[in-house]
């Protein structure tokens, strides 16, 4: 009782509604200032709570700053934050898919089916091109039984998306074919098997890589590209695009930004480089900011 009277208490202080008018003018980003992570989570899900029709974004400093504010915000929002990760760019072309390359691809799947959300991400990892917007929405391939569509041509996104062709489907990022069946295994889910009549697929089954037995029908899936540089290499777009004009912008650790852009310039790969949006253009996207203090007194 006491922590929901203080909560009442603060939301109708005169520096919280001021701090939520800033908010509302959403052509200004907000400075988080402190140190007080689990605190200062609090305060970004409360503000959205109340202004949920749109998108914020919360940029921190680096990766375990932007995970810890995640891992916080779930615990008020956990079915409306989403953590955008950031990229390892000091790898060649031909590195093996990582997770995290396929979660970005899966959160700018999610970003694209929803009309707001909280997330969270780094400032490296919102510096890098995107696929052009409207080729990737072309490229989140959802199925179900009485889709139409011809078992070559998802044969043919599942090679483009970076999906090893194998005789048994085993391991995540795997896919086989055996006449009118294609198995494929997405990362951390369990294998689909989709079976077609002629040009439709007559059921989608998951089942045990172990064994090759069905385990259940299902009623859809959905087939996303490993890495969002295999979509397209029209990369023209950036997260702010993606989120769309009516956007919140939170901005903790805005004093090490530069440099750790810099940083991250001095260790990406060639291949990479032309993938990095300018500092400038990222500065202006963020540097004229509205400042979020917060007192509490007793």
């Amino acid at each position: 009782m006491f922590i929901l009277e203080q909560t009442e208490k603060l939301k109708n202080s005169p520096i919280w509604l001021k701090a939520g008018e800033k908010i509302k003018e959403k052509d200004l980003p907000v400075y988080l200032c402190g140190k007080n992570y689990g605190f200062l989570s609090f305060l970004v899900s409360s503000f959205f709570a109340e202004s949920s029709d749109n998108f914020f974004l919360l940029i921190c400093q680096d990766s375990e700053t932007a995970e810890t504010f995640y891992a916080n915000i779930k615990t008020f929002l956990p079915k409306k934050v989403l953590l955008f990760p950031e990229r390892d760019l000091h790898l060649p072309p031909d590195h093996p898919i990582q997770a995290k390359e396929i979660e970005r691809v899966k959160v700018l799947a999610e970003i694209w089916e929803r009309d707001s959300g909280l997330v969270v991400s780094s400032i490296n990892a919102i510096s890098l091109f995107l696929p052009d917007l409207s080729v990737f929405k072309s490229h989140i391939l959802d199925l179900s039984p009485g889709t139409r569509i011809k078992r070559e041509t998802i044969i043919a996104r599942l090679i483009r998306y970076g999906y090893e062709e194998v005789s048994i489907v085993e391991n995540p990022g795997e896919f086989c074919r055996r006449g009118g069946i294609v198995d494929f295994y997405p990362f951390e889910e369990k294998p689909v098997r989709i079976e077609f009549s002629g040009d439709a697929i007559k059921s989608l089954r998951r089942f045990d890589p172990v064994s090759q037995m069905s385990i259940e029908k299902v009623s859809c899936c959905r087939i996303l590209s490993l890495n969002e540089t295999f979509i397209t290499d029209l990369l023209n777009s950036t997260i702010f695009d993606y989120l769309g004009k009516n956007l919140s912008i939170f901005i903790t650790g805005y004093a090490c930004f530069e440099s750790r852009y810099n940083q991250m310039n001095e260790i990406v790969h060639r291949s990479n480089r032309k993938t990095m949006v300018c500092w400038e253009d990222l500065k202006n996207k963020i540097s004229k900011a509205a400042f979020l203090e917060t007192e509490l007194n007793p």
